[in-house]
């Protein structure tokens, strides 16, 4: 099984000028019945987290209904470099977004 690189960058809170370790990640989500996906996910450290709830609920609003969900991670406390797995991470939050009418 490959692992990550040791040369790899850390991941890091997506916020302009952070470098923080990501505790969360903030997810677009359509369900099944929208049709299409939605490729919309950002990083968050705790201080940058409602800055990227914010963000992703305006971006989703624009473009339909969807559901922003927030899950929990330990991508930023990792020693070593281990790939994801089906139990890397846990909903805390599923905010569900209505159209702009």
């Amino acid at each position: 099984m490959p692992t990550g690189s040791p040369f790899a960058p850390l991941p890091s809170c997506s916020a302009p000028c952070c470098g923080r370790p990501p505790c969360f990640q903030v997810r677009v989500e359509t369900g099944t019945g929208a049709g299409r996906p939605v490729p919309r996910a950002a990083e968050a450290c705790g201080v940058h987290l409602s800055e990227a709830v914010a963000d992703a609920t305006r971006w989703a609003r624009e473009r339909g209904a969807a559901h922003v969900i927030v899950y929990a991670t330990a991508r930023g406390r990792r020693i070593g470099p281990r790939p994801d797995g089906p139990f890397d991470r846990l909903a805390v939050s599923v905010i569900p977004v209505a159209p702009r009418n």
